[in-house]
């Protein structure tokens, strides 16, 4: 799998992230399906040019995948936190997980191809 594709795949999985994330309660405002749209275009958008050649749409990729790994490890922890305080919303802090995990194959992913 070209290192393009790896981004393609992640954006996709952002993508599909934050369409769970706001049917899982629809009463929300839509912040994570337009968060997960957008970070999953830009994402997408970014393997497609990376697999015509760009290297900077390369670096680009991983550095955003750098900064969505930190931003999912912190909400992880946060939303952790709560569940074990006593929340009862499951669902929130695994979506978080899974954002986690899929980033850190991203960058495997990425890192093992080079």
């Amino acid at each position: 799998m070209t290192k393009g594709k790896w981004l393609m795949g992640f954006g996709v999985f952002l993508f599909v992230c934050g369409a769970a994330a706001y049917l899982s309660n629809p009463a929300q405002p839509p912040t994570p399906l337009v968060a997960g749209a957008l970070s999953g275009g830009l994402m997408a958008m970014l393997g497609v040019l990376a697999d015509k050649g760009s290297k900077w749409a390369l670096t680009s990729g991983i550095m955003l995948t750098i900064v969505l790994l930190m931003l999912s490890l912190a909400m992880a922890m946060q939303h952790w936190l709560l569940v074990f305080q006593g929340g009862r919303d499951l669902l929130t802090p695994l979506l978080d997980t899974a954002l986690l995990l899929a980033a850190s194959a991203a960058l495997w992913g990425l890192k093992r191809k080079a």
